[in-house]
């Protein structure tokens, strides 16, 4: 529950960890912090 209901249905089809996380730093990393992308894979 570490997601709004909102954000959470978009990603409900996507059947692993890997393609929910790819799916989520393609919709909201802007390029500004590669450390902390580093540190999140």
């Amino acid at each position: 529950m570490s997601m709004s209901p909102e954000i959470m249905k978009c990603y409900l089809r996507l059947s692993t960890a890997r393609e929910i996380w790819s799916a989520l730093s393609k919709a909201f990393y802007d390029g500004s912090d590669e450390l902390l992308v580093f540190s999140l894979h």
